[in-house]
């Protein structure tokens, strides 16, 4: 019986690429080159437009797109000065290009509970990389042990925009 071409496998083969002649296992079909990769299917309304998607309306359709649009903004915004957590005062701008940067993009409601805001502009605000895991993981010893932060701050923003996710639910009919 012949075994897939890959390198160290050994199950059996499924199928044969026709463009290089290799022999692939079903765990390994997607390596094929003659083979067309189907497009996600999107429903269209009847009159051809796509139908309306609570998630995308705020006119991202990916949060790498937003984190770097909202970073570029705020850099901007300080007149390319470096950007600063708003509630620990620290300058940010030392996390960009590291393991770190998108740790700096806190979504102030959980984007898992609050489908909705995901991808809502208004729902993220860049902070500190040990500020967003304090809000995000952290216990109550967490916040007492950086006094200096504005947690009320941050507790404020959460509590605001609870209430302006149940009103989009409500006017867009989602609940």
């Amino acid at each position: 019986m012949k075994s897939c071409s890959v390198v160290g496998c050994i199950w059996p083969v499924f199928g044969t690429d026709k463009n290089t002649g290799f022999s692939y296992c079903k765990m390994h079909q997607w390596r094929r080159t003659d083979l067309k990769r189907l497009r996600p299917y999107k429903k269209k309304e009847e009159d051809g437009s796509e139908k309306w998607n609570p998630v995308t309306s705020f006119g991202y359709t990916s949060q790498t797109d937003m984190f770097l649009q909202l970073w570029h903004d705020a850099d901007k915004e300080n007149h390319y000065k470096g950007i600063y957590c708003p509630f620990t005062g620290k300058k940010l701008d030392h996390y960009k290009n590291t393991k770190y940067f998108w740790q700096c993009f806190a979504h102030i409601l959980p984007k898992g509970r609050y489908t909705y805001f995901r991808l809502n502009p208004a729902n993220i605000r860049i902070v500190e990389p040990s500020f967003h895991q304090v809000v995000d993981q952290g216990s109550l010893d967490d916040r007492k042990r950086h006094p200096e932060w504005k947690f009320d701050e941050w507790d404020e923003l959460v509590l605001r925009m609870k209430s302006e996710y149940i009103e989009f639910k409500r006017d867009n009919l989602l609940a």
